[in-house]
Parts: C-alpha cells; structure tokens; sequence
C-alpha cells in the first residue's frame, strides 16, 4: 500500500514536474500525467483479477528509468510520455490487487455513474473523488501563484497531503456523505471570503479533505465481498480511461484560463456535490410526506 501511494503522489508531482520542464506549452506540460492516467487505467479496467507478470514490471521499471535518464540528459518530452507509459504499469503493480482495487480507489475515473435520481447522495462522493484531478494537477502547475503568496511548493504538496489523509484518518466517524457535502460546500464559500490565490488555495483544501472522506470510503467498498460490488464494477470500463482525457482538459483550459480556469472547475465539482445532497434530502423529505407511494414502489 505504502508504495502505490508513492508512486500515486509521485505521479502527480514528478511526471507533472517533468511535463513542465520538457513541454510547458502543451496542456501546460500535463501530458505526461495524462499518459500515466490512460496506461493505469487501461490495465485497470481490461486486466481485472489478473496479475502483472514479472517480465513486464521489469520492462516497465527499464522503461521508466530509461525515459528519465533521457529527460535529464537531453529534456526530450517522448522521454517523458515513455517514463509515465512506464509508471502507469507500476502504479498497477504495485495495488495489492487488480480491477476495483487500490488503483481504482486512487484514480477519480475508477467509480460508477449514479444510475438514477435515487442514487443522488452518490453525487457528493463522486464530486468530491473528481476535485482530486484539479488539486493534484495544481500541484506541478501553480508553484508561481503559490510563491505569490509566500507559500513554497513544498509546504503546498505537504499541506493538500496533511488535508487529504488527516481527517480521513484519525477521524474515522466522518463516513457520511453529509460531511463530504459540508466540506465541498465549505470550499466554494471560502473562495469569495479570500483573495485571489488564496481563496482557491482555501477551496482546494477543504476539497481535499471532502476526497479524503470519499477515498476512504473507496478504500471499504473495494475491500467488501465481490457480492457487495457486483454493482459497482457495472459501468467501469468505460470511465476508467476518463482522468486521461479529463487531465488534458483541464490542461487545455488551465493555459487558456490561467488560475481562473482551474477555480471555474472546483466550483462546478462542489456544485455537483450540493446539488446531489440537495437532491437526496428532498427525496427522503418527499417519500416520508408519501409513505403510501413508498410502500407502493416496495
């Protein structure tokens, strides 16, 4: 567990470091990150229950140390794509189980669509999982809006760290998804509060907090017995290649946009989030004033 999280964390931080260094101008330098999203994806949803064989962690570890080597020696962004094709293997190795697994927990992608409008409270989750792109993405791109307000680069990793895992971890009663939804809602009020960078630093962290809460939730569904996730494999191919396309994305409009950009995109996940608890608590309000039309649908 200890090292898929590294090589989690270090996805994020050395591949989006790498991808500034070798081509800034392309998705602001996220394509490397976005290729190691597709590659872990990719063997997540199509190699479910199956074990990497040791001849391809080796070739993925000689790839990998090989395309650093070249991104050092001559700052070559084909070395980088070739480092992170090689870092999604391992990431996936490095799970103590393919398919819904640890992996699947990580990435944003790796989780099912609410089905209908009686899944509503799935929303908060869901939006909250998915404000972890935009954070870790930040995180190799907005080290010149941080300096800005005298915060290094690395009290900034290690600040949306402390509030992913903390709350997570040594508050093991926040399980419900009204906390998810009270932080997301927490961030979006904080950004008006605060000026400029710090008000989307604000928001960021209480939207990491909201992902810890969720991610541990991930962690117990994945470790539950295949019948309690017959449903939550349904629909998971299909999205687990999204974080690729949705980094790029969000690389497009962070060039575009700037800081901007990237607060109109925590916005509309805790958007999401509200909407959803909305939705829910209305649902529950409206079967309780018709118990007759509930024992109907049961």
């Amino acid at each position: 567990m200890a090292l898929a999280w590294a090589l989690f964390v270090g996805g994020w931080l050395v591949l989006g470091a790498l991808g500034r260094s070798t081509s800034a101008l392309w998705v602001s330098g996220l394509g490397p990150v976005a290729a190691w999203l597709a590659v872990a994806g990719g063997i997540t949803a199509f190699a479910r229950g199956r074990a990497l064989s040791f001849t391809a962690v080796v070739a993925a570890t000689l790839l990998t140390v090989v395309g650093f080597a070249c991104c050092v020696q001559w700052g070559s962004g084909l070395a980088a794509q070739a480092a992170a094709v090689g870092w999604g293997v391992l990431s996936c190795a490095a799970s103590r189980r393919m398919g819904v697994g640890e992996w699947a927990a990580f990435a944003p992608g790796c989780a099912t669509l609410p089905g209908s409008p009686a899944d509503a409270m799935h929303w908060p989750a869901f939006g909250a999982r998915w404000a972890m792109l935009p954070m870790m993405a930040a995180m190799a791109v907005a080290s010149d809006w941080c300096a800005g307000i005298g915060v290094s680069a690395g009290q900034g990793i290690a600040l949306h760290l402390a509030a992913m895992l903390g709350p997570a971890l040594l508050l093991r009663g926040l399980r419900s998804p009204l906390w998810i939804t009270a932080f997301m809602a927490a961030g979006v009020v904080a950004l008006p509060l605060l000026p400029g960078v710090r008000g989307w630093m604000a928001m960021s962290l209480l939207h990491a907090v909201a992902w810890g809460i969720a991610w541990s939730q991930e962690i117990d569904a994945a470790r539950a017995p295949v019948s309690r996730r017959a449903t939550r494999e349904r629909g998971f191919a299909w999205i687990a290649l999204a974080p690729a396309a949705a980094v790029l994305a969000l690389g497009a409009t962070i060039g575009t946009f700037g800081l901007d950009g990237l607060v109109a995109v925590h916005l509309a996940l805790g958007a999401l989030s509200l909407v959803g608890a909305a939705g829910w608590i209305a649902g529950r309000a409206w079967r309780h004033a018709h118990p007759a039309h509930k024992e109907t649908l049961s």
